[in-house]
């Protein structure tokens, strides 16, 4: 009947809307940890184990109970497993249940240079951010910067070049072109064309 097919294609597009929900938090877990980023460990009916810990340049944290240990190229849902390990081979907790979230990406790093208004080094709080939200990090371009940027990213020691519309992407021609940055990127607005026009013009 019409009223079921509606509540099927209703189900479907709220299952959809799940699904995809947990695509992008599933890509926030299970992003590889690095040096400065803050994550949140909570051990079940055990808040005095839960809290934030900052990793170290070298990759560690250190926990209460278990001490320094390494930590970065994991994932979260890996600490969290590595965690509860630890403290059930320590005779600490019976059995722990371990979540752990991130509260800062910081080991995403990306270089915004070219005609914007603040050039620099980027420290990004996620993983998934894009081209124009970098561009917007850094002030926006300027009145002389192109509509063209480029992102220009190394791979198998070549850099390589994306051009990418701005203006399509800000007004979502192209959402598709606002490309995801990787640690490492370079984010380039260069200068806007100038012409010159010579000789009697109206």
């Amino acid at each position: 009947s019409m009223s079921m097919q509606h509540f099927r294609l209703q189900l479907l597009t709220l299952l959809l809307g799940v699904l995809l929900a947990g695509a992008a938090f599933a890509q926030a877990r299970d992003f590889a940890l690095g040096p400065g980023d803050v994550i949140v460990v909570k051990v079940f009916q055990n808040p005095d184990l839960s809290g934030e810990s900052r990793i170290s340049e070298t990759g560690t944290i250190t926990f209460p109970l278990i001490g320094e240990f390494k930590v970065g190229g994991l994932t979260t849902s890996e600490v969290g497993a590595l965690i509860a390990k630890r403290l059930q081979e320590g005779n600490f907790v019976k059995q722990p249940a371990v979540t752990v979230g991130v509260a800062q990406f910081r080991s995403v790093q990306v270089s915004v240079l070219g005609h914007v208004t603040r050039p620099g080094k980027y420290p990004l709080d996620q993983s998934a951010s894009r081209v124009s939200e970098v561009v917007a990090l850094a002030g926006g371009v300027t009145a002389s910067g192109a509509d063209i940027i480029w992102l220009i990213r190394s791979e198998g020691g070549k850099e390589k070049r994306i051009e990418v519309d701005l203006p399509a992407v800000l007004q979502n021609a192209d959402a598709a072109g606002d490309i995801r940055v990787k640690n490492g990127d370079t984010v380039f607005v260069p200068r806007a064309p100038v012409f010159y026009i010579y000789g009697a013009a109206q």
